[in-house]
């Protein structure tokens, strides 16, 4: 049994969704008062712009959140691939508010934590159910969870990164 699908208690599922809603407010906190200069600038040459990775993270959120709902909702669901770059390069990220899509992204985990909550209160083996991605195979709720934790926290490393740069932190 590989990591992704190994039992998990109430107690545990419960920490990882304090985690994750600690997260989106924490991204939150970090992009507060920027101003729409910084929000755009470059500071780490030959990276995204402080605007480019928060829309990113905003966007992988709307996938991460969806797919977790499909797998709690719905028998094996098939989840369908993300091309990160494609989404950047296309939805023109430099055109929308980066202080917006932080918030959107804290709201969204809002709103899905309290019936995931639910969930690890009353029926835990609901982190076990199954969804089919088009790229990786079988992935489970819980596994998409974490991953999505994983993922702000890895690149609130690179916000930090570029915050520090423009002497904001």
């Amino acid at each position: 049994m590989s990591s992704d699908r190994r039992p998990r208690s109430t107690p545990e599922l419960l920490a990882l969704l304090e985690r994750f809603v600690r997260g989106g407010d924490e991204l939150v906190a970090a992009v507060k008062d920027l101003s729409q200069g910084e929000f755009l600038a470059v500071p780490v040459p030959g990276r995204w712009s402080v605007q480019q990775l928060v829309v990113h993270l905003y966007e992988s959120e709307i996938v991460a959140c969806d797919r977790m709902r499909r797998i709690a909702a719905m028998e094996r669901p098939l989840l369908m691939g993300f091309d990160e770059n494609a989404f950047t390069a296309r939805l023109r990220a430099e055109r929308l508010d980066g202080a917006l899509a932080a918030s959107g992204l804290a709201l969204n985990r809002r709103l899905l934590a309290p019936i995931l909550s639910a969930f690890a209160a009353d029926d835990p083996a609901t982190f076990d159910r199954e969804g089919v991605h088009s790229e990786r195979g079988i992935v489970t709720l819980a596994g998409i969870l974490e991953g999505d934790c994983r993922h702000l926290e890895h690149h609130m490393t690179f916000l930090r990164e570029k915050l520090a740069v423009l002497g904001r932190r």
